[in-house]
């Protein structure tokens, strides 16, 4: 096709763990198992699909110093005591954005500490699903491609139900961010008109 001057598109299957909004989510995989540590905290204060942050925590130049303020366990607890020993004559950012990580980190941590010490896989499934659908209730169309992609691949955890009738909830959330790790989305190489499906 290109050597004869004719337009083509061909789909490409990408993991989604090499993508922003694949990052954001798997990252959002790892709150929602009650691993927001600092490090996380911030990869998930820059994702506008969230919207669990208010404009103050959307400065990652400044979340990311506050967390290397932050032990390696740090909760949003250990956020909201940075906020509160700052002086507010002096830092005033700084204890805006502290306070609006820990406000996001409480509400993903509710969710988090919704989900059961054991359930089915659908049982699960629906609790991770509508958790992620209430973390990120609108996000623009350039981002529902890969989001659509991680829960796809989430959804398909609820064919183990035929072989495990309950999981404990850890194992599910290891199981979730295994799918996540290998999930894909079909992004396209576009120039043009004909659509290529295989190079085969």
């Amino acid at each position: 096709f290109q050597r004869a001057g004719i337009p083509w598109e061909t789909p490409q299957s990408t993991p989604i763990d090499r993508l922003h909004t694949g990052k954001g989510l798997i990252a959002l995989a790892r709150a929602l198992a009650g691993n927001a540590d600092p490090t996380t905290a911030v990869e998930l204060t820059g994702r506008d699909w969230l919207a669990v942050f208010s404009h103050p925590a959307r400065s990652l130049t400044r979340t990311s110093a506050l967390a290397d303020r932050l032990p390696p366990i740090a909760t949003a607890g250990d956020w909201a005591n940075l906020a509160a020993a700052a002086d507010p004559e002096r830092d005033a950012a700084d204890i805006a954005a502290a306070n609006a990580v820990a406000e996001g980190l409480t509400t993903i941590g509710s969710h988090a500490a919704a989900f059961p010490t054991t359930d089915s896989w659908t049982g699960y499934v629906d609790r991770w699903i509508a958790s992620v659908e209430e973390l990120c209730p609108a996000p623009a169309p350039h981002y529902a491609p890969v989001l659509e992609a991680g829960l796809a691949a989430v959804e398909e955890l609820r064919l183990l139900d035929a072989v495990e009738p309950e999981v404990a909830k850890q194992a599910f959330h290891s199981r979730v961010q295994r799918a996540l790790e290998r999930a894909q989305v079909q992004l396209k190489e576009r120039i043009g008109g004909v659509r290529v499906l295989s190079a085969m």
